[in-house]
């Protein structure tokens, strides 16, 4: 069983489900020793008041695994990824001024930092942007290669890209 965010069930409030989940879960873990897997995920600041949030919870795991940010460079392979998947590309321009923004968005990261999630939601946002310019074209100007590219506009409309961009590479 994996349960992702874990934390969130020793969040809750007297009148959730969360506390008797835990003690579910743990009954379990016990009754049936052996016989399944329990993965519980989370930022690993909230999984530790998770683990603190019931006497015998911490006890029960017996291995811990911490993994770390992605870097810069893994980021923007992610987003080249997710790019290519969309058969979609930046150009050059585009290119480095994303690689641009990952370093920034990586050395400003907090504990709550989103990693690739993060990467996924600039790049259905930048591919949002793109889709609308080649809406807004004409079809007698709109060609094929163009609907594959993205180009340095497509990211500069975005709001939160464009205050990185100030600070870091002055637009």
């Amino acid at each position: 069983m994996f349960i992702d965010e874990a934390y969130s069930l020793s969040q809750g409030y007297e009148n959730d489900f969360g506390k008797e989940a835990i003690e579910v879960i743990l009954k379990n873990m016990e009754d049936k020793r052996g016989q399944f897997a329990l993965i519980v995920a989370g930022y690993p600041q909230n999984m530790q008041q998770f683990l603190q949030s019931n006497p015998g919870l911490k006890s029960r795991f017996d291995r811990t695994m911490q993994f770390s940010d992605y870097l810069p460079d893994d980021l923007f392979r992610i987003a080249i990824k997710m790019f290519e998947k969309e058969d979609i590309r930046p150009d050059k321009e585009a290119s480095g001024f994303l690689n641009q923004y990952l370093l920034e968005l990586y050395n400003c990261r907090d504990s709550y930092f989103g990693n690739a999630r993060s990467v996924r939601n600039i790049v259905e946002a930048i591919i949002r942007k793109q889709n609308i310019r080649m809406a807004e074209m004409t079809p007698e100007k709109r060609t094929i290669e163009m609907t594959k590219i993205v180009t340095i506009n497509d990211l500069k409309s975005l709001p939160e890209l464009i205050q990185t961009a100030k600070k870091t590479i002055g637009f």
